[in-house]
């Protein structure tokens, strides 16, 4: 059975990184158990956070968005479709060290989605490929396993 598990949990991460890891290690699941009880999710915000249209400079100065894609002065970028604000993750490619945050903004700019959230735990904004990042909704999740109990060597 532990083997089976192991497999699917293997699988899994294989498919959350979109297959592009080579390999991959255990590493010790009680550290992730006790990461999961240690931490609390805050309440989802209810201002800052931009919805249905992309940010401007003004946005970004007032704490509403993280970035601004413009090209020649003028916002590049469409809206996403992405439910904001919401709980997430982001995935650190390099290490598949998962960091539990909110996602305050996505856009999209010539088929790429870039997403803007805020680590709620180191106090730092975040910018990223949407890829990246594992969407939870409104209500705070368990982290997926795959994303903490495996890196890339």
């Amino acid at each position: 059975m532990k083997a089976l598990l192991g497999a699917i949990i293997v699988l899994a991460a294989y498919q959350q990184i979109g297959g592009a890891v080579e390999s991959w290690t255990l590493i010790n699941q009680s550290a992730v158990d006790q990461e999961v009880k240690l931490l609390t999710w805050p309440d989802l915000p209810e201002t800052g956070f931009i919805v249905g249209r992309t940010a401007n400079r003004d946005a970004v100065q007032a704490g509403n968005a993280i970035f601004v894609l413009e090209q020649d002065g003028v916002p590049a970028s469409r809206p996403s479709t992405v439910l904001i604000p919401q709980y997430a993750y982001h995935v650190e490619r390099s290490t598949g060290k998962g960091t539990p945050c909110i996602i305050v903004q996505a856009e999209e700019f010539r088929g790429v989605q870039m997403i803007g959230a805020r680590d709620f735990i180191n106090n730092k904004d975040l910018v990223d490929l949407s890829g990246n990042f594992v969407l939870l909704g409104t209500r705070p999740k368990a982290p997926p396993v795959a994303n903490f109990l495996f890196r890339q060597r």
